[in-house]
């Protein structure tokens, strides 16, 4: 343990470890958030709740993040790197062994461990933002955002493994196992720092209250939003309603304040508001991986999640690809071709995608996994560089704040989106493949026929064989309006990413190295 007194610069031996800690905090908290997810439905049938009641655990836990994200840099500010970060692993597992021992609490358990669980991913970009002076950020931030991104690709295959050797509870356990381990290396090789009580009561948390009050709202309003038919449910308006009247009263207050507790100033930096809007864009890009794919290989194989996680972790492959050329490249040549290269390789991934019919497996999807995952690594690492550039450390804690609670609550929002256009487009399809179902389409009629001789050479009873062959039929077509439905959706990804391209021109050119650059600036001793 190494104190560390305010103010004073961080030793770059001391900057690196803590890093380090703080990335494999980010890694495993970010792999739980995800599992707890992907396990609801597991864990639902083992308790005995509905679909509906099971929601709302992951609801719970989404709406708990969006508060966390936002209180990270104001409670390391008061209490330092260490203590934040070994008291949130801890939390996380004392909470998880309290969700084996009562699953009937497991709403509000898994609310305060989503808090606590949520804090890591945030203090590790918020310390990549203060231990680095602005010229040598370009790998710590790259590895910010490795962290954030891996748990997409391996989430599904170690939940999908855990639940099946484990049961519904697994990712409970797998939480006992890894906090202790994050909470030891945190104690030892982060830095020691005083408490700083009076930084801690200075902040507006009437401010934040008002603030994590409108953002968890909203994120109710999201993630159950589709399953409860939106507007139609009578405590969805009332809902969306407080939750805007929450946020113009936090804006307002943010503001009006002479040190607010974010300050909204920083969108006033062109490199800081366009990353902001890339980043959201990413939330989209990034359902292909985390949604779409899962969704459809369920549907159409009928996959279980450790079959599926078996597909999606080619992703890593990509993203292990992307990531290093992309600070590589971002060292020595101009960031905007980068970030333009992700853009490109995720639209790609979507086009390749939206050729899915319903004969599609886990090889099919394998080729556009690895290519978004290489456009993710381009497109985030960049993304960073330039919302970051030229901020000072004591923004940062506004910068992290804001960039996290747009992750957060653009995942969110863009699942509800996809969500709902997949649920119309579907819808529309299967209207137009049903209408042509009918004794006057002779291809619906000849495949009825032949579906209808098929099933009777191996039963005698000419009903039976018929009512099989228009069950067959009906499931085809099911099939088939929700292949085209996938394809709708890929396409819309892939157009929305175009125009999001149409932000990159206005980026400013930053040096082909940002490090290269800093140092050339110092003065050469002639020899």
């Amino acid at each position: 343990m190494v104190p560390l007194p305010p103010g004073q610069p961080v030793p770059t031996s001391l900057a690196w470890r803590t890093l380090f800690v703080l990335g494999v905090g980010a890694i495993l908290g970010g792999l739980s958030m995800q599992a707890h997810l992907l396990d609801a439905a597991d864990l639902a049938g083992a308790l005995g709740l509905s679909a509906d009641e099971a929601s709302w655990i992951g609801t719970a836990g989404a709406a708990a993040e969006g508060a966390a994200v936002l209180a990270a840099a104001p409670l390391v500010a008061g209490f330092g790197v260490r203590r934040v970060a070994v008291g949130a692993a801890i939390t996380t597992g004392a909470l998880a062994a309290a969700g084996l021992a009562r699953p009937d609490w497991l709403v509000a358990i898994r609310f305060a461990q989503g808090f606590a669980c949520g804090l890591l991913p945030v203090v590790m970009m918020n310390w990549a933002l203060r231990a680095f002076p602005p010229a040598r950020r370009g790998l710590p931030l790259t590895l910010f955002a490795f962290a954030s991104s891996f748990p997409t690709a391996v989430a599904a295959l170690g939940t999908g493994l855990g639940t099946l050797h484990l049961g519904g509870q697994a990712v409970y356990a797998a939480d006992l196992a890894w906090t202790p381990l994050v909470a030891l290396a945190a104690y030892w090789l982060a830095p020691s720092e005083p408490v700083l009580l009076e930084r801690f009561e200075a902040n507006d948390w009437a401010g934040y209250a008002v603030l994590a009050a409108g953002v968890m709202l909203i994120l109710v309003v999201l993630t159950q939003g589709e399953r409860r038919f939106w507007l139609e449910t009578p405590w969805m308006a009332p809902l969306l309603a407080a939750a805007l009247v929450f946020l113009a009263l936090a804006t307002a207050r943010l503001l009006a304040a002479g040190h607010p507790y974010l300050d909204l100033a920083l969108l006033d930096r062109p490199t800081f508001a366009i990353g902001i809007a890339e980043a959201l864009s990413l939330r989209f890009a990034l359902l292909f991986a985390s949604f779409a794919v899962p969704q459809a290989l369920a549907r159409f194989a009928g996959l279980r999640p450790e079959q599926t996680g078996e597909t999606i972790v080619w992703l890593a492959a990509g993203q292990i690809l992307g990531f290093p050329l992309c600070w590589a490249w971002n060292e020595r040549r101009d960031g905007r071709w980068a970030l333009a290269l992700g853009l490109a390789a995720f639209a790609l991934a979507s086009l390749w995608a939206s050729l899915i019919d319903s004969s599609w497996a886990g090889e099919q999807f394998r080729g556009p996994l690895i290519v978004a995952g290489f456009g993710q690594g381009f497109f985030l690492t960049s993304v960073l560089r330039f919302a970051t550039d030229g901020i000072p450390p004591p923004s940062g804690a506004t910068a992290s704040g804001l960039f996290n609670l747009i992750r957060v609550l653009g995942t969110s929002g863009a699942t509800a989106a996809v969500a709902y256009l997949l649920r119309i487009r579907e819808n529309g399809h299967s209207a137009r493949l049903v209408e042509g179902l009918t004794s006057a389409n002779e291809t619906g009629t000849a495949r009825l026929d032949q579906l209808t001789q098929t099933y009777a050479a191996v039963t005698p009873d000419s009903g039976l064989a018929s009512g099989q062959a228009l069950a067959a039929l009906a499931q085809t077509t099911t099939q088939q309006a929700y292949a085209l439905a996938f394809g709708d959706v890929f396409l819309w990804i892939a157009g929305l990413l175009a125009v999001f391209a149409l932000l990159v021109p206005a980026l400013p050119r930053l040096p082909a190295s940002v490090e290269a650059a800093a140092l050339s600036s110092v003065p050469r001793t002639p020899e």
